[in-house]
């Protein structure tokens, strides 16, 4: 799984501090194989591993699909062109789409 599908998949994972999203991501993208014992072992409940699988491949696929058509991108949190401003409120969001 690629860094973009885990960001995506953790987009809908509820109460989630964004320091533990980064090393979700930095942990998930090491694996070869993805499971629910693997998502516990990284920190996750196991309402929030049931919320990341739950969400439907085809789901994923479209956005991929679309970040791939538009040209378009992920800016993570974890990126350093992160607007600093957003990474200062309460909940700053996980990600943002950014369109050339």
């Amino acid at each position: 799984m690629d860094a973009r599908e885990i960001w995506i998949r953790l987009n809908v994972v509820s109460r989630l501090p964004v320091n533990k999203a980064i090393k979700v991501v930095e942990y998930l993208q090491s694996l070869t194989q993805l499971n629910r014992k693997v998502l516990l072992e990284c920190g996750l409940s196991e309402q929030q591993s049931h919320q990341f699988m739950r969400l439907q491949a085809n789901c994923v696929k479209s956005t991929l699909k679309w970040l791939d058509k538009n040209e378009s991108s992920l800016l993570t949190i974890s990126d350093s062109d992160y607007p600093l401003l957003l990474k200062q409120i309460s909940s700053p969001p996980l990600f943002a789409f950014c369109c050339r």
